[in-house]
């Protein structure tokens, strides 16, 4: 079997760049990683779920200075999961485009397709479940 064959067909290219674009490959997340990527998420997360009185305390400047923050900080992590080390992205390279665009494509190979899994899944069970409890309702009766 030839290399290119192996290959993941998850992996994507994006061109990054402010100035000069470069490719950077972007993998799909192991499991574990995946695992560990949404807890630094979900932290990010807790970060700015605050409670309704103490958000409407704070100007608009404030708030998106907190979400500015939070993304700036997790976004080096999130890139440090996807891309070769060494190759990620800098925050001074990427244009807002291209962090859209690598949000997606993470999104999108690693989550979109889980997440859709599980709701099939799980309705898949509770039908079962549902009918079993009803042969089991008719037997009983």
């Amino acid at each position: 079997m030839s290399d290119a064959k192996k290959l993941n067909p998850e992996i994507k290219t994006v061109q990054v760049g402010a100035r000069q674009l470069r490719p950077v490959k972007i993998y799909p997340l192991s499991v574990s990683d995946q695992f560990e990527l949404t807890k630094v998420l979900a932290s990010a997360i807790n970060q700015i779920a605050v409670d309704k009185a103490e958000l409407l305390k704070k100007s608009e400047d404030e708030i998106v200075n907190e979400f500015r923050e939070i993304i700036a900080g997790n976004l080096t992590t999130v890139l440090e999961f996807v891309c070769d080390k060494g190759e990620s992205p800098t925050m001074d390279e990427l244009t807002n485009n291209q962090v859209a665009e690598i949000i997606t494509i993470i999104f999108e190979v690693n989550y979109e397709g889980l997440v859709k899994n599980f709701k099939d899944l799980f309705k898949r069970g509770k039908l079962l479940f549902l009918k079993e409890k009803v042969v089991k309702g008719r037997r009983t009766k």
